[in-house]
């Protein structure tokens, strides 16, 4: 099934309704046929119960003790299913695989904490209403979840385990209302992601459907806005779960006019999409490639979140607008390297010093939205994995790669046991047969290790000088070369070896923590300015 995230506003259905109503301290079933405006159905309600006015068939509609009134009262109840214009979507896919749910579908979450669904509802007057939420949960384990009203948290609910995926059940917060719009939402606490959700009904006077946001988006290419998108931004600070399939993916974000400070965004596996200074609101866009598994292709390691996913390092409620839409064929720079250029694992565990990252993992903050980074390094891999002639991941690379492509090239690391016409013979097909598609290959060589060795002894395996094959080929194919060997090796011999190491994970020396991985790519970013590469027309203008 598709997988991408939509807003559905469709009318309200006629809805079955059974009426309760209190008799000597117990609740008395009205007919089962009798039907009722979903706008604004009524039911008296005694000092010793509240009435359900809506249960679909084979479920009950549960209303805590607490919220008995103290005296009979009418009280409206509205069902928002998923046909309902209060529905404003959510991260997740609207299905109809497991029977039993009202309306034309059920929404099934993602599978991912945070992911959410949302609703408006409107209030008459201010003051506690109980909701329900009907669920179905066929797994074995509770999936908890949140039930914010307008960003702050209400109540927090167990979604237990129904038995089976079609076996719907409903459980109930009380929650306070402020007079007008309210902003509802399920967010699930756990990496299980929501139970599927059928519909939320809401109990008290007064109640009705809202209207789902319009926020204005002044981002260019972001005419169409998604709402569903911007209600899958939950947090502070703020991660948004999308899904959708493999792809690329361009994101435009309207920052608030009210925030000003850093902006840093991050998608998939760590990836630096984002860093830039905000001052007053604006704007930020970005492409962003969506793979699995979103990290090292072929290391066995977790395979991240299906579909889109981003963490902001600001609270969620900086987005005043977000559109994610879906590219076809964009401009792509792949890049094949090893584990000093690989986007690694997340680690947020750890000290942004102490976290192993790849300076392909922070490259993409340079680039604008024209141009999308496609990542194939991979740790403990040499140029054998990239050969022409079968190389796992040049495959990867080859599949996809077109005409107006290009191609970063950073090997020799772990070709430690590679002679030097093997070594040359590798990255020669490589050159060719990049070129032979259209796309243009940059060679670069790899950093230093920050041994205190001086750049003459560095990456020299036997009779492998890894820096003078690179130099030779760029030479004889009339291909751009990137010196990041040169370059860092300056640099270290520049600040010392003690503050160089400050740039590297921990006593590793070979690594790079955030601050080594920006600094290689910043590095290279600089260099392709100063050489005056095509690839100059993808930069953003810092």
């Amino acid at each position: 099934m598709n997988n991408k995230i939509r807003r559905v506003e469709l009318l309200f259905l006629p809805l079955l309704v059974l009426g309760l109503a209190a008799c000597d301290g117990g609740n008395q079933q009205a007919s089962s046929g009798e039907q009722v405006d979903a706008e604004s159905s009524s039911v008296a309600v005694s000092s010793s119960s509240v009435a359900s006015s809506i249960v679909p068939a084979g479920s009950s509609l549960s209303v805590p003790s607490s919220a008995a009134a103290s005296s009979s009262v009418a009280l409206d109840t509205v069902l928002f299913d998923i046909d309902s214009a209060a529905f404003c979507g959510g991260a997740g896919v609207l299905e109809t695989t497991h029977l039993g749910f009202t309306g034309n579908a059920y929404f099934n979450g993602s599978n991912a904490q945070n992911a959410a669904i949302t609703w408006q509802v409107n209030a008459s007057t201010v003051g506690e209403y109980t909701f329900n939420i009907q669920f179905a949960n066929g797994s074995d384990a509770e999936r908890p979840a949140t039930l914010s009203v307008n960003g702050e948290a209400a109540a927090t609910l167990s979604l237990a385990p129904t038995q089976a995926w079609d076996a719907w059940q409903s459980e109930a917060a009380i929650v306070q209302l402020a007079q007008g719009e309210n902003e509802i939402r399920l967010i699930a606490n756990s990496a299980a992601g929501l139970a599927n959700i059928n519909y939320l009904s809401a109990i008290g006077n007064g109640i009705s459907g809202g209207e789902c946001p319009e926020p204005v988006v002044s981002c260019s290419g972001t005419a169409d806005v998604d709402i569903a998108a911007l209600m899958s931004c939950n947090g502070n600070p703020a991660e948004c779960i999308f899904g959708g399939d493999e792809g690329h993916y361009h994101v435009a974000m309207e920052i608030d006019e009210s925030f000003s400070g850093n902006l840093d965004v991050y998608a998939e596996a760590r990836r630096k999409m984002i860093s830039t200074p905000i001052s007053n609101g604006g704007c930020v866009d970005f492409l962003v490639n969506v793979r699995s598994p979103e990290g090292q292709p072929i290391q066995n390691v977790d395979r991240g979140i299906d579909g889109l996913n981003l963490r902001l390092n600001q609270n969620a409620a900086i987005l005043n607008g977000l559109s994610v839409k879906k590219v076809d064929n964009p401009t792509v720079l792949f890049i094949a390297g090893d584990s000093t250029v690989a986007d690694q694992e997340p680690q947020l565990n750890k000290n942004p010093r102490s976290r192993f990252t790849g300076w392909g993992q922070f490259i993409p903050q340079y680039f604008n939205s024209a141009i999308s980074v496609e990542n194939y390094a991979d740790s403990g891999e040499g140029t054998a994995a990239f050969r022409t002639d079968g190389g796992g991941l040049w495959n990867l690379i080859n599949r996809n790669l077109k005409a107006n492509d290009w191609v970063l090239i950073q090997l020799g690391h772990n070709d430690k046991t590679t002679s030097a016409s093997v070594y040359r013979s590798r990255i020669n097909g490589m050159v060719s047969a990049i070129k032979a598609k259209g796309a243009t290959p940059v060679l670069i060589s790899p950093m230093v290790r920050n041994t205190g060795s001086s750049l003459g002894s560095q990456h020299i395996y036997g009779g492998l000088n890894v820096r003078n094959e690179l130099m030779r080929i760029s030479n004889e194919h009339n291909v751009a070369f990137i010196d990041l060997m040169q370059l860092s090796s300056e640099w270290a011999l520049s600040v010392g070896q003690s503050t160089a190491q400050t740039y590297f994970v921990d006593n590793d020396r070979t690594h790079s923590n955030e601050l080594g991985a920006d600094l290689f790519a910043k590095m290279i970013v600089d260099a392709i300015r100063q050489q005056n590469i095509a690839l100059t027309d993808h930069l953003k203008n810092l």
